[in-house]
């Protein structure tokens, strides 16, 4: 008998056992074929050229972990492994619980302090409710930007810092003379050059504890101890690339991997004694021999599953069974010379079978019962037959061959044969009666299901297989499509296709949705239309609106803490909460609502002065009283006069002195009038002036004269305007008036 050698292979991580040696299966392996050699990697692993390495292969990949071996994928927890190829997260609520745990299928419990503000999403309370900030935990609240805490729950508006200065509005402080904002907002004296030092007064710079002036006349940063590093503060030292400070504030090298070794330079990790580098850069531990096992420490080696230390204290194989044989690997026992495997046990082999018998030593046949050894035949049994055969005859001791259509039950019983009957029972050749639960269809018995298997097929009585992509639903009928990342905030409706619930949206990631509020502008969407808005805005209406702190007087708030003056309006350049309405008044003066008072004189058409021009008396029902005539409306007005006749010569001569000493008297009682009101006048005015500048509210009523009302007529002219203003000079005057005076009340200014 010719023995061969048979070398057994046996995979451990990435190295392989080949007649006893060992060997990196991530490296290319040199292969003898013939008279030529060539490269390439072990069993069931793959070349990567990338790496120029190989990799282990797994037949159906290994989704969601890591292929650490042929046919062996591994999880990165909590993940767990599915099907041996896929890595899949642990049972969990479809939507994951904020702030709440999953207590149960999708079943979030809020956390205490917290309610829902829907089935999957807690929010905290606070109570009494948040003034002036946001709600952040129960009964926590966090004041909004540019306020202050006064109480648990209310927040007031601050300037944080506003020494020299005048806070004007939360955390707008406007600085004394002199002084201005430096990068912190906190108004400070202004200097040319203080960098890093106090600038005590104008232009009067002192250095800042921890600095000192160099060559330059500059204040620098003084640290005690800033090796590997720049000091950019008073014994503050920023780290160079490549260096982080330790818990003693001194900056040492960074290594992303140094675990048993020293970092000495930045990435460049020296091992400590009993450890070496191995092909990723990291330091393991080292063994003087550790096969078939793990070096945990220095010459501390823990055996691999299926493997136990011998006496020699060397990790040997574990079999259950391995009777005429060698345990050559866990469960793997290599049978003894004369000797095969079968059913995981080593049985004894014989050159020829054992022909109505059993082998049970090498080369020796022990007969069946009723059998005997074949003198001729050592590997030969007769047989023997005692029982009568059924539906068969007796081709050999308790040994029956069946007749035709008929099949063997036993050594003496043959059953009928039928082409096709599966799930039924064959009651004569080729007549199948269907077991319960069973139809014939086509002489085939097809399984029969009470519903149709939705998106699946009927495989048993009232059992459906899904198709692929698709998993039972707890029904039994319909088969749910399966979406192997899940839906967040959706619904899976085919194989790896989500519907996203109502008030969420698709994002660019397939199977996940994001809430959706429609108009979220200067706001954030948390959830299915809820809108938080940012800072500065608060809900109104269903939009985020700014805020401001002081009301727009005439105007509107288009950002917050900021103003946009309606139409018409314009800024108050001291105060921009407040905007005034423009006033153009030529020919007279803007009162305190800034509408236009026309001077004397004049009347408001189309918001412009126009002048007065004065009508006969008798075309608007005039009235003269003390030589003063006036219009049923208010206007001025001239009342023509026949002249007068002539006497005679004596009558007139006496009438002429008398008319030269009245007229004499006459102008001088004007002319003194005349003068006082006009002084009166000058003197209203820049009352009125200031009244309009200051913005006062004086009550009660003022006269407006106007001393230039004398009017006059000349035959063929115009009549004057009641500022006594003609087209030509005052001569020849035939008619006078006194003059005017108009009496107004302020409170219709």
């Amino acid at each position: 008998m010719q023995l061969r050698t048979v070398c057994v292979i046996l995979l451990i991580n990435i190295s392989t056992f080949v007649c006893g040696y060992e060997i990196d299966c991530s490296k290319l392996q040199t292969v003898r074929r013939g008279n030529k050699l060539f490269k390439e990697c072990c069993k069931d692993w793959i070349y990567v050229r990338a790496t120029k390495s190989c990799k282990p292969k797994c037949i159906y990949g290994c989704r969601g972990g890591t292929c650490v071996a042929p046919n062996v994928c591994k999880c990165t927890p909590p993940l767990v492994l599915h099907n041996n190829y896929e890595c899949v997260p642990p049972p969990l609520c479809n939507i994951p619980c904020t702030n709440a745990t999953c207590t149960a299928d999708d079943t979030c419990t809020c956390f205490d302090g917290y309610t829902h503000m829907d089935s999957y999403t807690c929010m905290p309370n606070c109570d009494p409710v948040c003034v002036n900030g946001y709600c952040i935990a129960p009964n926590q609240c966090q004041c909004s930007e540019g306020h202050i805490r006064k109480t648990t729950n209310l927040c007031e508006p601050e300037c944080k810092q506003c020494r020299n200065g005048i806070c004007v509005a939360p955390n707008q402080c406007e600085c004394n003379t002199g002084y201005a904002k430096n990068d912190k907002n906190i108004c400070m004296p202004v200097c040319e050059q203080c960098n890093n030092g106090i600038c005590i007064a104008p232009n009067q710079c002192e250095c800042s504890p921890g600095y000192a002036k160099n060559d330059n006349n500059i204040c620098t940063p003084v640290c005690e101890q800033c090796s590997n590093g720049i000091c950019i503060a008073p014994n503050q030292c920023e780290c160079n690339p490549g260096y982080a400070k330790n818990d003693k504030n001194i900056c040492l090298p960074v290594c992303e991997q140094c675990n048993n070794g020293i970092c000495f330079a930045p990435n460049q990790c020296e091992c400590n004694p009993g450890y070496a580098k191995n092909d990723k850069n990291i330091c393991t531990p080292v063994c003087e021999q550790c096969s078939n096992g793990i070096c945990i420490a220095p010459n501390q080696c823990e055996c691999n599953r299926g493997y136990s230390k011998d006496n020699k204290n060397i990790c040997s194989p574990v079999c259950k069974e391995c009777s005429n044989g060698i345990c050559v690997a866990p469960d793997n026992c290599k049978c003894s010379n004369g000797y095969t495997k079968v059913a995981d046990k080593c049985t004894p082999a014989c050159d020829r079978p054992c022909t109505n018998g059993i082998c049970t030593e090498p080369d020796k046949c022990t007969c069946n019962d009723d059998y005997e050894i074949d003198p001729i035949d050592m590997f030969n049994c007769q047989p023997k037959c005692e029982i009568p055969c059924v539906n068969s005859t007796c081709i050999a001791p308790n040994l029956c061959k069946c007749l035709s259509g008929f099949e063997p039950t036993n050594n003496s019983v043959c059953s009928p044969v039928c082409n096709q009957c599966d799930n039924g029972d064959c009651i004569a050749p080729n007549n199948c009666v269907c077991h319960k639960g069973y139809v014939a269809r086509n002489g085939i018995c097809e399984p029969q299901c009470d519903k149709s298997c939705l998106n699946g097929k009927c495989s048993a009585p009232n059992y459906c297989t899904c198709n692929k992509g698709f998993e039972i639903s707890d029904d039994k009928y319909s088969c749910k499509p399966i979406c192997n990342d899940g839906c967040l905030n959706g619904t899976c409706i085919a194989p790896n296709r989500c519907k996203c619930f109502d008030g969420f949206k698709e994002s660019e990631v397939s199977n996940i949705c994001v809430p959706d509020c429609g108009n979220c502008m200067n706001g954030r969407c948390v959830s299915a239309n809820v809108c938080f808005c940012d800072e500065g805005y608060r809900m109104v209406d269903g939009f985020c609106t700014p805020i401001c702190f002081r009301p727009c007087v005439n105007g509107r708030c288009v950002a917050p803490n900021k103003c946009k003056c309606n139409e018409g309006y314009r800024s108050n350049e001291t105060d921009p909460n407040s905007c005034f309405k423009t006033c153009i008044c030529e020919n007279g003066v803007c009162d305190r609502n800034n509408e236009c008072i026309c001077n004397p004189g004049f009347e408001l058409i189309n918001n412009t002065c126009i002048e007065i021009a004065p009508a006969a008396c008798n075309t608007c029902e005039g009235n003269c009283s003390n030589d003063l005539c006036w219009c049923k409306d208010g206007r001025p007005c001239i009342q023509r006069t026949d002249t007068a006749s002539y006497s005679n010569d004596a009558t007139l001569a006496g009438l002429e002195l008398g008319w030269l000493l009245g007229g004499v008297i006459g102008i001088v009682l004007l002319a003194t009038v005349v003068i006082v009101i006009g002084q009166i006048w000058r003197r209203r005015q820049q009352y009125e002036a200031k009244t309009v500048d200051t913005g006062g509210h004086m009550l009660g009523s003022v006269a407006y004269t106007t001393p230039d009302t004398l009017l006059q007529r000349r035959d063929g002219a115009s009549i004057a305007n009641v500022y006594g203003q003609s087209d030509n000079d005052n001569e020849d005057l035939t008619e006078t008036f006194l003059p005017t005076t108009v009496i107004v009340d302020e409170e219709q200014l």
